[in-house]
């Protein structure tokens, strides 16, 4: 079955399958150019992402990527919809 980003994004935001989105601010499905040759799959939201909505934007791609906002619209950035845990310890 092939659906649209557009759908798949519905989906996820109106998705309540689980607890898991009694945890959590925003589902973070993704944002970008869905059309773009590249996209970077992202193992999960973290705290930043949770909070924000958006995928890509926490500390660890600041410190750990050259990835800028501006970048955003060259790729489509998809990551595991849903925050698990606490990435507070991260190094």
């Amino acid at each position: 079955m092939e659906i649209s980003w557009d759908e798949l994004n519905r989906q996820i935001a109106g998705c309540q399958n689980c607890a898991l989105c009694r945890q959590i601010h925003h589902k973070v499905p993704g944002q970008g150019n869905p059309q773009a040759r590249l996209m970077l799959i992202g193992e999960g939201p973290g705290r930043d992402e949770d909070e924000q909505g958006l995928a890509f934007v926490g500390r660890w791609t600041a410190e750990s990527t050259e990835l800028r906002v501006e970048d955003h619209g060259s790729c489509y950035m998809f990551t595991v919809n849903v925050r698990i845990g606490h990435d507070d310890d991260l190094v």
